[in-house]
């Protein structure tokens, strides 16, 4: 058997010896047990920490998993909302699509049965208006061009046929004529006589100041209500 004489640390001058007779594999075994037990402490509290974890991250998956079906059905309810006033929007689509069609359907609207009016306020005393042409243009067909050279941009030509007792003065009707609000341009295109009455052919030109505009300034529905 071995042993060995160790001195202990609590040792004093003119104390008491001691002998300490265990085998050295007992105290090493002793350390080993407690660094054992630290070791699985250690594991212990590693796990407890991983477990931790790995609750909240359940819990936030949960949570997120909650929110996302929240959102999907608040967007299914809208869908579904939207899908009631499917009729109103489609109706208020037709309508500014009928209010941008009419719009450019007048666009080269001249009202020419108010032009007759006003053309025969301003014709002398006597002078009738017997018949009229007009020529225009559709939204979709090129401008016209002017009658002639150092002639004034035209949207239409009113050709008439005026009745008198007396042959007319060109120049007088040209300048009586010019007073029409959309006058371009007039030109006396020939006479002819029928019993004891002239009748005077005259081609007038009308511009843009005679574009009736009725429905260039509405605003289209879909855009009032944007």
């Amino acid at each position: 058997m071995k042993f060995s004489l160790t001195k202990s640390p609590d040792l004093v001058l003119g104390g008491e010896p001691r002998v300490n007779l265990l085998p050295p594999e007992l105290a090493q075994k002793a350390v080993f047990r407690k660094t054992r037990s630290t070791l699985a402490g250690v594991v212990i509290i590693a796990l407890v920490a991983v477990g931790a974890g790995f609750g909240v991250a359940q819990y936030r998956l949960m949570a997120a998993q909650s929110d996302l079906a929240a959102a999907q059905q608040r967007t299914t309810e809208l869908l579904a909302e939207q899908g009631t006033y499917a009729d109103a929007v489609s109706a208020t689509a037709l309508v500014a699509s009928g209010e941008r069609a009419r719009t450019l359907g007048t666009s080269t609207e001249v009202l020419w049965n108010d032009m007759f009016g006003a053309i025969q306020a301003f014709l002398p005393d006597g002078v009738t208006i017997v018949s009229g042409t007009m020529t225009g243009r559709a939204p979709w067909e090129p401008e016209l061009l002017p009658a002639g050279p150092l002639r004034q941009p035209r949207v239409g030509t009113l050709t008439l046929v005026v009745s008198s007792p007396t042959v007319l003065d060109a120049t007088d009707i040209v300048r009586r004529l010019s007073a029409l609000e959309g006058f371009a341009d007039a030109t006396p295109a020939g006479v002819t006589m029928e019993e004891s009455t002239y009748m005077t052919t005259i081609m007038l030109n009308v511009g843009e100041e005679a574009l009736s505009g009725r429905f260039a300034t509405e605003t289209p529905v879909a855009e009032a209500q944007g």
